[in-house]
Parts: C-alpha cells; structure tokens; sequence
C-alpha cells in the first residue's frame, strides 16, 4: 500500500511471482493456536474503534500513491455498524464518502505503538467495496519504519483490492530492493461472484523465512528468502509488525474514480484476529517394554516454523487408549526419548506425546502402548530380521528393483540398506557379468513418502556409518569406503516400507537389494 503496483497480466493470467509459480492448495500447514490479539468490533452501534487497540492516520497528503481521500476520525468515516452477515451481528464500516465540494474522505487505522507482532496467523474477515477509484487494503509494516524508513521496514500487503476487478484480491511483499511496483506479488481470482458481495478471510501465515498468503484458507502465495530477487535482504525476521486498515480513493495503482463510480463505498470488518501457531506433533511414537520392568519411549521430532522455539515434549499416560483412565502428564525436556519407570510389570499402558513451545501445544502424536514385564523375564524386544534381499533386473524409467520390509513389534530398529550392483561383478569366480554398475537406492513409507536415498549415483550415503553397520551385522559382501554401491543407515519405526533400486543413464543390470537388522 506504501506505493502502488501497477498490473502485471502476465502476472494475473498466469500467476507467476518473480519467477516461482503459485500453488493454490488447501492450508495444510500449522494450525491456529492461541489467540493474542483481536477485535470483533463488538461495541455500541454509531461507535468509533477501541482506542486501546487503534489510532488514527489522518490528513491528505497523497499518501506516497497520489491518493485523493483526505483521512478522518470522523465516525461517518469509521464507526461499528449492524450487520446480520457478520458473524456478531456487528462490523467496523470504513466508508468513502464524496463530499460536496468534490473531494473524498475516508479513514485509515492503524495499531502502530498499541500492538505488534513477529509471526503468527493475521487475519481478517471483511466484505469488499467496488468501483473504478476504490482500494481497499489490510496490511502490516514494521515496527522500525521511523528508524530505518520504507522499504527498509518492511511491508506486508494481506489483502489490497482494486475496486474495478471486484473478483480478484492481491497479496504482496515489501522490502529493500522490491518495492512499490517492483514488490512480489501473488493474485487470487474468485471462481465466481465477487468480493463485495459477501464476506472472506483473509490471512498471512508468518514464519521465520516463510510468508504464506491466504483467501478461505486456501495457500495462494508463498514466500521464502530464496524467492525474493538476488542481493537483496530478506528482512521479515527483523522487527514486530503492526496492522493497517484503509480505504483509500484514487492513486497511480487503481486509477481515479470516474462517473460509473457510486459513493459512498465500505470496507466491513467483521473482526481481526491474530494467533500464534500451534506446532506439529511428533509423527511417530515407539514404546518398548524392555526387559527390565520399565517402558522405553521414542518419537520422532516435529519440524516447526510457527516462529516460537520448540521448549520440549509431554508425555501423556493412561490406562485405556481414550485416555480417561489414570491420565498422567509429564514435561521432558528436549529429548526424543523417555524412560517411564513409574509402571507395574503386567499392566498396559498407553502414550502419545505432544511437542510444547512458549506459546502453544500440539495436537498428541499417534497412540502408542506397551505392558511391562518383571525385570528378568521376557523382553518386549525382539529381533524382527536379520536380513531381507530381493535380486532383480534393474534399469530406467518403470523397470525398478522392490523389497518389500516390515518391522514388527512396537519398538523402532534401525536398518542397514544396500543396493548391491558393483560388488557383484568382485565375487571372483562367483562374479556376474550384467551387474547394474549405477544402483540408486529409494525408501520410501506405505503411503509412498520418500524417506531417504543414498547421495547419488554411484556413491554411498556416509560411508564410515555404513561400514560400520555392515561390520555390526557381519554382511557377506563387505561395504567398503568409496564402493560403487548405494547404501543407507536409518532408524524406521513399526510398519511397512518399501526399498526400490533404479539404474540411471539407461543403464540396466542385475542388482541385490539387502535389508539387515543393525543391532
């Protein structure tokens, strides 16, 4: 909103941000957590916004834009107002009015010096004015623009709409070297209908190095420091950002009002919301009764960009997997495993663990149980194999080799992989002459996740850990620092997975999958 962007339409037409296209896709990432701060405009009906939580811009200096309102306090400029489609029965009304003389008045609002915030989920649900000459925006700057200036500070456009294409709303970033016309900028489009004729949400979820836009909770935008031009600085990890509120009338982005333009227009604000993120819960939840009478934990830990460093895991126990019976709630810290020896040997207990920042707590992880036996009795350990191989001919494209591996039991184990191909041609006498001479080696999970592959063609992944582990399961084919084949060393929880061999360059041969135990 800080200068006006001019329209793209290469931009529109095919959504393309500065090389790196748009994925509209569903918001799948961190969930809301806690709300911080908010305003459902909920007070008396004629009244003007809370001054705890607004102040005003006023005047009509152009605005950087060329901006024709002039920017009031006036509550026909800016009052709470009934409305039967919010969800309170009670919006914010912004309006633009003509005035008699010619001229336009509106207003701005702001929570600079009464709120900021570094990261988290802002939204707003409003409805849109329309018209040529109407602009409408919700938006953010930093908190050091009076110290380092525009664009140094920063400016974070949630939602800018020009009111002569009421179907399409625009989310932009500002900074040191894109700015103005030149700022990144993604567009969504209305399937159908348009902007003012009901409400939508309108967000930006803000992580440390990653701005995500938002329209109905669908991801429009997103934005990492590796998409922002080269040599210039990424710089919305800085500084707290606080919001804005206009409608501005005129300006060199949307153009002046002109005599198909009806006044007055309003920008409705049902509420403005912001949240910090809830984090991911650890995906996967081993629990071992170990021999000796206590239960071993381990999980797998969340990777979280919600902006709040992870603090630690809580371990939650019960008798029954609703837990409603004898729940326990332990904080441990950092770690990704837990000992529990608070258990009586023949009992069955039931885990889940949830990952806990200074702001928010995840969801709890998949349920996990194990029944503890007497110290020296039968372990809840067991050996689940000791080695799986697959020979197959193996090439390009769908000619791929498989082994199919399962690990039973409750308890993670980890796994040497090999993708034999090289070795097979130094057996001696032993040796086959059509080995496939590029083994790639692939993992991937029942749902088809890829878990890992080795560096490249024709190398091993970590070569010191590999030869370690075929050391530790006493494989017949040695696999020795710098082998052509492929190699992978990897904890893998209970389940189903499956370890594919491909060849690269067109080349084709036999090759072995082996899959051991790492003890």
């Amino acid at each position: 909103m800080k200068a006006g962007l001019k329209i793209i339409e290469k931009c529109i037409k095919l959504q393309i941000i500065s090389g790196f296209a748009l994925l509209l896709s569903p918001f799948l990432h961190a969930s809301t957590g806690n709300l911080v701060w908010g305003d459902d405009f909920n007070q008396a009906v004629g009244s003007t916004p809370s001054s705890a939580n607004w102040t005003y811009d006023l005047g009509n200096n152009g605005w950087g834009n060329n901006e024709l309102e002039n920017y009031t306090s006036d509550a026909a400029n800016c009052s709470v107002v009934s409305d039967p489609d919010a969800t309170d029965g009670k919006a914010l009304a912004i309006t633009a009015i003509k005035t008699s003389s010619g001229g336009y008045t509106s207003a701005r609002i702001k929570t600079e010096g009464l709120f900021s915030t570094t990261y988290g989920l802002i939204e707003a649900r409003m409805k849109l004015p329309v018209g040529q000459g109407i602009w409408p925006a919700f938006w953010m700057l930093g908190n050091n623009i009076n110290t380092v200036g525009w664009p140094q500070c920063g400016e974070l456009d949630i939602m800018e709409n020009i009111g002569s294409i009421p179907n399409k709303i625009y989310g932009t970033a500002h900074g040191p070297g894109y700015s103005g016309s030149n700022g990144i900028q993604g567009v969504y489009t209305l399937a159908s209908g348009q902007f003012s004729s009901a409400y939508h949400t309108f967000a930006i979820q803000w992580a440390p190095n990653k701005i995500q836009w938002l329209c109905d909770g669908t991801v429009y935008q997103t934005l990492t420091p590796d998409n922002i031009p080269s040599g210039t600085t990424w710089v919305y990890n800085d500084s707290p950002f606080f919001l804005i509120l206009n409608l501005a009338v005129g300006g060199g982005w949307p153009g002046n009002p002109d005599s198909t333009t009806q006044f007055p227009q309003t920008l409705y604000v049902d509420y403005v919301h912001v949240y910090n993120l809830t984090p991911a819960a650890p995906a996967q939840l081993g629990a071992d009764a170990n021999g000796l009478g206590t239960v071993d934990l381990s999980w797998t830990p969340c990777t979280y960009d919600g902006g709040s460093a992870i603090t630690g895991y809580r371990i939650e126990r019960a008798s029954d997997s609703a837990f409603s019976q004898n729940l326990t709630s332990t904080d441990v810290g950092t770690a990704t495993g837990y000992t529990d020896t608070a258990v009586t040997p023949g009992a069955t207990y039931y885990y889940r663990v949830l990952t806990v920042t200074a702001n928010a707590v995840s969801a709890p992880s998949p349920t996990a149980s194990a029944t503890p036996v007497t110290p020296g009795g039968a372990s809840g350990s067991t050996v689940y194999f000791s080695v799986v191989s697959s020979r197959c001919f193996v090439g390009t494209g769908s000619n791929i080799g498989v082994a199919g591996i399962w690990v039973a039991g409750n308890k993670p184990i980890t796994v040497l992989l090999r993708a034999a191909g090289p070795a097979l041609g130094n057996l001696g006498p032993n040796s086959i002459s059509n080995f496939l001479p590029d083994p790639m080696l692939l993992l991937y999970d029942t749902s088809g996740r890829l878990l890992a592959t080795n560096a490249g063609w024709g190398t091993g992944a970590s070569p010191a850990a590999v030869s370690s582990a075929t050391t530790k399961v006493g494989a017949g084919m040695v696999f020795a620092q710098g082998s052509q084949d492929s190699a992978i060393v990897i904890t893998l929880p209970p389940g189903g997975y499956s370890a594919q061999c491909v060849g690269a360059s067109g080349d084709t041969g036999v090759a072995l999958i082996e899959a051991y135990q790492v003890p």
